[in-house]
């Protein structure tokens, strides 16, 4: 599918909800990611606060596979 069809389709989305969405195909989340990393990197800092990584872990139940601080967890 093009853009310009893809966007006529989903138009009233919020942005959230279209990465969401792409976040479901392989190809794009490797893009998306690529592109995050690539930014986060030229900034040299992002607002990402160590609880919302915890938080985010325990939700999705994958605190076993992150190398969360001590006082974190």
């Amino acid at each position: 599918m093009k853009y310009a069809e893809f966007m006529k389709i989903v138009d009233k989305w919020s942005d959230n909800d279209v990465v969401c969405f792409l976040m479901e195909y392989p190809d794009w989340n490797i893009s998306i990611l690529e592109h995050i990393l690539n930014e986060w990197q030229e900034a040299d800092d992002y607002a990402i606060e160590v609880e919302e990584i915890a938080h985010f872990a325990r939700c999705n139940h994958i605190v076993k596979y992150t190398n969360l601080p001590e006082e974190a967890e």
